[in-house]
């Protein structure tokens, strides 16, 4: 009996060891601009983006979750959000999303304080490399950020 016991104390172990040291399949992480702050700024009808590398413990039977927040700074708030992905970090294209087999949603800021947020769920995790991309429109200024969750 003495013997049943401590052989299962040191499997109690060695469990939670491993419990302790398995990598989480969810990851959530700022996107970055080219400067690498986790924000960026659009004036009148240019475009910044923010991009990110997914990390390599990411799960591909999941989702991936990418969330914008546009802050109106200044004049009227306009222009288009929208999701790109890429398997080599240079070449980006539109992503599909979970809800619509079809074509990529794009979320289109309206003039109204103080913040506005926008969020794209995708099927698994199609690409290696994401980019959200905002063109403003006519007289503004918005500040602008994003973050990315797979799991």
């Amino acid at each position: 009996m003495k013997r049943y016991l401590k052989y299962l104390a040191g499997f109690s172990i060695v469990l939670l060891f491993l419990a302790m040291t398995v990598p989480q399949v969810s990851a959530q992480r700022n996107m970055l601009s080219s400067y690498g702050l986790t924000s960026d700024t659009v004036v009148n009808t240019a475009t910044g983006y923010l991009e990110l590398r997914v990390p390599g413990n990411a799960s591909v039977s999941g989702e991936t979750l990418i969330q914008v927040v546009v802050t109106e700074v200044s004049g009227t708030t306009a222009g288009t959000v929208s999701i790109l992905g890429s398997l080599d970090g240079t070449n980006f294209i539109a992503l599909k999303l979970r809800e619509v087999a079809t074509a990529v949603n794009t979320f289109a800021p309206a003039d109204q304080a103080p913040a506005q947020t926008y969020m794209w769920r995708l099927v698994g995790n199609p690409a290696l490399y994401y980019r959200v991309s905002y063109t403003g429109a006519g007289t503004m200024s918005a500040r602008f950020s994003a973050k990315l969750l797979v799991r």
